[in-house]
């Protein structure tokens, strides 16, 4: 997993939907997209849950927060590789099977994920405000990357400045085998942000879609 790499190319999608550069930077948030034809922008954020298509690559919009799932940009060959069929190609939505983790953690599936903070506050962070729902009805909860994560991993505190995103792989200790993600969560208080997984994932190719 190439943290640099891949949070270039993160950073680059989450400009282009409204971001700010990276963590501590700051930014006017982009204009919300139309999700429902009945409710406006800002009656959207205002909803007790908040969901958006992993296809669209967008941010599901809330109140204080907003929640980002994005596309594997680098495939990784050390690790088998998932995705979900678009209108046009494969998006790489998580992977699992990764060398580098051994034992039980072999299995986890990881996603890179952000959250961005909309507020002129710093706000704090817990990992386990994120729950993974499996499309058979089972949910799953943050797995710990470690005393030591790496860099390019989500925090399991912290707080995320105004303005600003924290980005990086968040686990889940879930068999790719028996596992279909249906929907990655994430409270925010009295709200949560959804970003759904429609389909059935295929397996794709380390260098691209398959």
């Amino acid at each position: 997993m190439r943290s640099s790499a891949i949070g270039s190319v993160i950073v680059a999608t989450a400009l282009a939907v409204g971001a700010a550069s990276c963590t501590g930077s700051t930014s006017s948030p982009g204009s919300s997209a139309s999700i429902s034809p009945t409710l406006t922008p800002d009656q959207l954020a205002r909803q007790p849950e908040v969901s958006i298509p992993f296809s669209e690559q967008n941010w599901a919009r809330g109140m204080r927060r907003f929640l980002f799932v994005a596309v594997i940009p680098h495939p990784s060959s050390v690790c088998t590789n998932y995705g979900f069929r678009s209108k046009i190609t494969m998006l790489v939505a998580y992977q699992s099977d990764c060398s580098s983790f051994t034992g039980s953690r072999r299995e986890d599936l990881f996603f890179y994920v952000a959250v961005r903070n909309v507020t002129d506050r710093s706000v704090p962070f817990r990992l386990q405000d994120f729950s993974l729902d499996s499309q058979d009805g089972r949910s799953f909860q943050p797995a710990a990357a470690g005393a030591s994560p790496p860099t390019d991993f989500l925090p399991q505190t912290g707080e995320i400045p105004p303005r600003s995103n924290l980005f990086g792989y968040l686990t889940f200790n879930a068999d790719a085998g028996s596992v279909v993600p249906g929907r990655l969560n994430y409270v925010d208080g009295d709200q949560m942000l959804s970003v759904v997984f429609d389909g059935v994932p295929a397996e794709a190719r380390s260098g691209g879609g398959k």
